[in-house]
């Protein structure tokens, strides 16, 4: 098959909504002007698994640092397609991520099951698939995917790609010491609603931190955080915003797993010590 375009991570439009985001987000800013972003009722982001076929540098669903063979079962999705057409909730884009989403061991299922929404319930919807396009597998998987699903594939060929800093938690970092974290970030605004394998949230990102930690903020249905949002944990702990130039960069290349020397002191120290259990949601 053909290569797609590339998606580029870093781009000029980025750094300046970043800087502008940076700006937005200190605290005195926000008491004044209130907070600048709101979840997305029109896109969602769904991380079918957390398997990975290069386990990038700074990965930031921790594939690397925690590697897992989590998949999210097709019922959830079929779920979810359910859900949102109970209630009427018509999406604009449905964005299959993971980990690398053609290792699903049912990606085909689920490409049905969302091509059948798009046919019979919402011909508008934009269906993405997000890829690194490495490795002959994952070429034959998108090359029997449908025309209706888009490819969004950064192409990469190494380990050795671009991530910005993400095992150092925004708050403890002095950089972002007078920053209201519960103004979340553009993230829930452009990227939308996550569905990973332990629930829903208000970003994809934040449910690869759940996984990793015991927040237990993932919920059941849908509905819930389309409904009313609270600012969660996850916003001060995870640099989804970007980090400061020299913010270090963790696990240094070639660790196989997370482990405690890794963990910024404010992450270990969270409600509750040690791995959440995946697939364990709240309602």
């Amino acid at each position: 098959m053909s290569l797609p375009p590339r998606h580029r991570n870093v781009t000029l439009k980025r750094l300046l909504l970043d800087a502008w985001q940076y700006v937005r987000a200190q605290a005195f800013i926000a008491r004044r002007f209130g907070r600048q972003y709101a979840p997305s009722r029109e896109n969602v982001e769904i991380d079918i698994t957390y398997r990975c076929n290069l386990k990038c540098f700074n990965c930031n669903r921790s594939c690397t640092q925690a590697p897992s063979r989590a998949e999210l079962p097709v019922a959830t999705i079929a779920g979810f397609l359910e859900e949102s057409l109970d209630h009427g909730v018509q999406w604009k884009r449905i964005r299959l991520l993971g980990g690398e989403p053609t290792l699903h061991s049912r990606i085909f299922e689920i490409v049905d099951l969302l091509s059948d929404y798009q046919a019979h319930h919402n011909p508008d919807v934009r269906l993405v698939l997000g890829t690194n396009f490495h490795g002959r597998q994952v070429r034959r998987v998108l090359a029997r995917l449908p025309e209706n699903v888009v490819l969004k594939s950064t192409l990469k060929t190494s380990r050795k790609h671009l991530f910005r800093p993400f095992n150092m938690a925004p708050c403890d970092s002095a950089y972002y010491r007078w920053a209201d974290f519960s103004c979340g970030c553009r993230i829930i605004a452009e990227c939308g609603l996550g569905l990973t394998p332990s629930g829903y949230y208000m970003c994809a990102i934040a449910g690869g931190i759940n996984r990793i930690f015991p927040y237990n903020l993932g919920r059941r249905r849908m509905i819930r955080w389309m409904t009313k949002w609270r600012p969660t944990a996850a916003c001060a702990v995870t640099s989804v915003s970007g980090g400061p130039p020299g913010t270090p960069k963790c696990p240094s290349p070639g660790a196989g797993s997370m482990r405690s020397a890794n963990i910024k002191e404010t992450w270990s120290g969270g409600p509750g010590v040690g791995p959440s259990p995946e697939g364990v949601l709240n309602n």
